[in-house]
């Protein structure tokens, strides 16, 4: 018997009937909400239309009072730095320059000298600033001193980098150039705190070198006949407890020892390959090593050897005290018995020496750094300025300015003057025969101090040498002195540590009397109570001109942005996507939320995660007219690997509430999205469906 097709030509028929009156209501629920946004836009543009002409011209006089009271402050800064300037080249002029006269003043210091031994008076001065300053306080090695000096001088450095910097000389006629200037200047003369000192651009100050010292033979005997002088590396764990609290920001454990090793190496490498056809002495090292070959710094090379053997020696011998104890406890000794064989051993004065040995090696490191920071400095300077005249007012600036600066003293001075100056011989034949001991000072051969004329000038100054003379006259050779050099003599290890050993001499800031401290006190010009009051004011006013621009531009962009888009098409058919602006809207699909904002971004989210992965950011949209689809579009995404960057289309059609329907992804890393809005509910879309 034949199959009978049950007939259901009215059930598909009464299904269409109601899916064609679902999409009737939801396009008559979505036109009209459509149609009420768009009257909204509209509105909204005529009310503001008044309103953007008020911001607009608000906004314009803002800029206005921005931009006097920004002019006004530039020129009181211009003022106090062209007033701080100009003080510093007649103090330079007058201390270098004048010829000396009775002795009342310090002037006449620099002018007999060349170009070259100026430059290397700021080296050293720089080495002496630098074993002043404490442990690294300002976190790198540049010579602060000279590159504040620098300022005064309207010049500034890049940061030194594999023994190279950039000079820029600042035009204060420039305005950019002119206002950092004074930025500088103005900070600088508000702050005491040297560590807060600018400068120059940028925050990568060069840092502090590794010494490349080779690890101490921990096997080392107790005498010092038996221990080597070669140079060695310093551990944490050779200070006392007590020692490393106090100074624990100041030293690096042996993974940050080993850690700033390699990165020295890798440094020198990449420095040799750089500079692999250009002389040793091009090189930061070059300029390092030779540094450590003039003659200011033979006291300090010597006392580093003999320091590196001392605190070898007291590692040794420590340890052997301590092998003596383990030894006696299990051989069942008494502790009379320990004690009466290490009865001369103190750890805890050992210890003392061998801290205070290792701060003054710091130290010595640290003016190593400076030196050779200010060595590259003036190479630039050197390289980058052909008139000769100026390039001596530059470096007259500098070297008094890195003296003012660098808080040396005279004294410090007549030290370097004895070191590079050729009249005074200290570095003969005659001279360097003489027997070096623990005990010997290094001026003791520029004692009593004497001048020389050169250029129909007697130099150096009275003043100068009425300082070394006190100096001279104070006795160096102290009962503490006496006892290390005792030590020294019977070649055992000395239980303390005096100041001047082999040669090295604590360097300490100028005290107020000095000569040097009249200089710094005129140096800077004060700002009396009338300007400061007046840079307060005027700031104050910035920072309350600037506040009320910002509130009047983010309504200014608002307003003008809603213009705009208007006139661009940008919220779509008359504006009908301007009520949909900065909403997001999502959907599930597999483990994935997708998820897509309005002039914003979309996402591929994994589970209720508040990130993922990013498939652009808002594009565009447009219009199809055959189908009345809105297609909104989102761009450069995150990249696929070994494809394209992502994105992400919306096929938008009529419905009653803007939601998206599904997600997909039809090729690699193209994701398309089929949504529903009142934004489609139009005349195209009721004409290609009949309603």
């Amino acid at each position: 018997m034949p199959t009978v097709c049950p007939d259901i030509c009215d059930q598909v028929l009464a299904e269409e009937r109601a899916l064609r009156e679902k999409m009737e209501r939801e396009f008559s629920k979505g036109r009209e909400l459509r149609l009420k946004e768009i009257a909204e836009f509209q509105n909204t543009l005529q009310e503001k239309e008044g309103e953007q002409k008020q911001v607009n011209e608000k906004l314009d006089a803002v800029k206005e009072q921005v931009s006097e009271v920004d002019s006004q402050l530039d020129r009181l800064k211009h003022e106090y730095m062209q007033k701080r300037i100009n003080r510093a080249g007649e103090i330079t002029n007058r201390v270098a320059l004048t010829s000396p006269d009775d002795g009342d003043s310090l002037t006449g210091l620099l002018e007999p000298l060349t170009n070259d031994e100026i430059a290397d008076l700021i080296v050293h001065s720089c080495q002496v600033a630098g074993e002043m300053e404490r442990a690294s306080k300002l976190g790198d090695s540049t010579c602060q001193p000279l590159r504040l000096a620098g300022l005064d001088a309207a010049l500034t450095w890049s940061p030194e980098e594999d023994g190279v910097a950039a000079l820029k000389r600042l035009h204060m006629n420039v305005r950019e150039e002119g206002r950092l200037l004074a930025d500088w200047i103005i900070h600088n003369a508000r702050t005491e705190d040297d560590t807060e000192k600018r400068f120059m651009e940028g925050e990568g100050y060069r840092k502090g070198h590794n010494r490349n010292r080779k690890k101490r033979n921990k096997s080392g005997r107790r005498r010092l006949q038996a221990i080597s002088d070669d140079e060695g590396e310093m551990n944490d764990d050779h200070f006392p407890d007590d020692y490393i609290d106090e100074h624990d920001d100041d030293y690096m454990d042996d993974e940050e020892v080993d850690a700033e090793r390699d990165q020295s190496q890798n440094d020198i490498e990449k420095t040799d390959a750089k500079n692999s056809g250009d002389s040793i002495e091009n090189t930061e090292n070059g300029v390092r090593d030779n540094l450590k070959e003039k003659l200011f710094s033979q006291p300090r090379v010597a006392f580093l050897q003999r320091s590196h053997a001392i605190i070898e020696g007291i590692d040794a011998l420590l340890k052997d005290d301590e092998e003596d104890e383990e030894d006696k406890e299990k051989d069942g000794g008494t502790a009379e018995d320990a004690s009466s064989k290490n009865e001369l051993i103190d750890p805890a004065a050992y210890n003392m020496v061998k801290a205070t040995l290792e701060d003054r090696e710091e130290a010595i490191e640290r003016g190593y750094d400076y030196a050779v920071s200010a060595r590259i400095l003036l190479n630039a300077l050197t390289e980058s300025t052909q008139d000769q005249e100026r390039l001596r007012q530059d470096l007259l600036t500098l070297s008094v300015g890195t003296l003012v600066y660098g808080k040396l003293s005279v004294v410090h001075v007549w030290q370097i003057f004895q070191a590079i100056l050729p009249e005074f011989n200290l570095n003969t034949e005659e001279s360097g025969n003489k027997e070096k001991t623990c005990a010997t000072s290094p001026w003791v051969s520029s004692c009593p101090p004497r001048s020389f004329m050169r250029n129909s000038v007697s130099f150096p100054p009275q003043h100068v040498l009425q300082r070394a003379q006190v100096l001279c006259t104070t006795p160096t050779f102290t009962q503490e002195k006496a006892q290390a050099c005792a030590a020294d003599a019977d070649n055992e290890l000395p239980t303390v540590m005096p100041d001047g050993y082999y040669g090295y001499e604590i360097a300490h800031p100028r005290d107020k009397a000095d000569l040097l401290e009249e200089i710094a006190s005129q140096w800077e010009p004060p700002m009396d109570e009338a300007f400061k009051a007046s840079l307060e004011e005027t700031e104050a006013n910035k920072e309350k001109f600037e506040g009320d621009l910002k509130k009047v531009e983010e309504s200014a962009t608002e307003i003008n942005d809603l213009f705009d888009g208007a006139k661009e098409s940008r919220y779509g058919i008359d504006g009908e996507l301007y009520a949909l602006r900065d909403k997001c809207f999502s959907v599930v699909a597999g483990k994935y939320k997708y998820e897509v904002c309005m002039f914003g971004a979309a996402a591929q989210k994994e589970g209720d995660a508040k990130s993922g992965t990013s498939l652009g950011q808002w594009e565009r949209a447009t219009y199809d007219e055959e189908t009345g689809q809105r297609i909104l579009s989102w761009e450069n995404g995150v990249k696929c690997w070994n494809g394209p960057k992502r994105s992400a289309t919306a096929y938008v059609t009529c419905g009653a509430e803007t939601k998206v329907l599904s997600a997909d992804e039809p090729d690699t890393c193209r994701y398309v999205l089929q949504m529903e809005s009142h934004i489609a509910c139009d005349d195209t879309f009721r004409k290609i469906h009949e309603f």
